[in-house]
């Protein structure tokens, strides 16, 4: 693909039901593209009546959904992944086997459609998680395809007033209390939605983009710590927030707990050794390699951010 995809193009998207697929989905609607979106649950979809929206109800195991998905469309944005479990077949299946399965599709199309694919920082340290080596693992796939025109944006922490994972930690800091599950002094870099979304969207306009893993943040270079994180709450709220650095061995227990309960009931648990080793590490500040190449600048800031969480609650 080597031009701009305009207006009126068709999208098709994967993860289009998530925090940040729901906010991409809503932005291309906004800007007149024709959206067609794979969603496992239509039903639970909240933008599914939408105009110039075709859902398709399916999976990335599922070859004719994909099909259905990419046919005679200008663009993939692949933000459907597995963030949730306790073994490594898991995050492969989903996050490595889909993305091979839509590649196989996306490559049966005349000309094939241009792909972004949304990774995560998580994919610098695949030691540390079956989830960041999955993540690893599917940018070193594509950074082996030659035939098809691709993208993966690594965010760090995506923060929102939509976002179920970290909404529970800011209603916490409203009541004013700050539980805290890694040390105080650890960094990392922050990208609010709407901005991450405005950086796919310059991809889309971009008329030749250049394939490549490239990294985002809010414009904060040297990133945060939880201490800047909790007092920037607390000038918002205007009131003090305590800090309640959480007990290693209290979070290990409920790691390992949830493992077994996940291997005795067949369910996929959140807290798990992997997800706490990722927690724990003290340094995800990353660079934002993205705005060199695209026609992209942050505009949210933390203390607008964190504002526009906070009066969401």
């Amino acid at each position: 693909m080597t031009h701009a995809i305009a207006p009126s193009a068709t999208i098709a998207l994967t993860g289009a039901s998530g925090f940040i697929g729901t906010a991409l989905c809503r932005q291309l609607l906004a800007q007149g593209y024709q959206v067609r979106a794979l969603v496992r649950q239509p039903s639970k979809f909240t933008l599914s009546t939408a105009v110039n929206l075709t859902v398709i109800d399916g999976s990335l195991s599922d070859t004719l959904s994909l099909q259905h998905l990419v046919q005679s469309v200008d663009a993939v944005i692949h933000c459907a992944g597995c963030i949730r479990g306790y073994m490594a077949s898991t995050f492969e299946q989903v996050n490595v086997d889909g993305l091979r399965q839509l590649l196989n599709v996306i490559r049966q199309q005349s000309p094939p459609p241009r792909l972004l694919y949304l990774s995560s920082l998580a994919a610098s340290q695949p030691q540390l998680s079956y989830y960041a080596a999955s993540k690893w693992h599917s940018e070193q796939l594509l950074q082996a395809v030659d035939d098809v025109s691709w993208a993966a944006i690594r965010p760090p922490v995506v923060y929102g007033p939509d976002d179920p994972a970290l909404l529970p930690l800011f209603r916490w800091m409203s009541r004013g209390l700050a539980p805290i599950p890694c040390a105080i002094a650890n960094r990392f870099s922050l990208i609010y939605v709407d901005d991450l979304v405005r950086a796919m969207m310059a991809w889309l306009t971009t008329a030749s983009p250049i394939s490549g893993v490239y990294s985002i943040h809010d414009g904060c270079c040297a990133g945060y710590n939880w201490r800047t994180i909790i007092d920037t709450v607390a000038q918002q709220q205007q009131k003090p927030v305590k800090t309640w650095v959480i007990p290693p061995v209290l979070l290990t227990g409920l790691a390992c707990g949830n493992t077994v309960a996940g291997s005795l009931f067949g369910y996929a648990p959140l807290l798990t050794a992997g997800k706490l080793r990722e927690l724990r590490y003290p340094n995800w500040v990353c660079d934002n390699t993205w705005g060199q190449y695209y026609a992209w600048q942050p505009k949210v800031a933390l203390k607008m951010g964190v504002t526009k969480v906070m009066t969401s609650l």
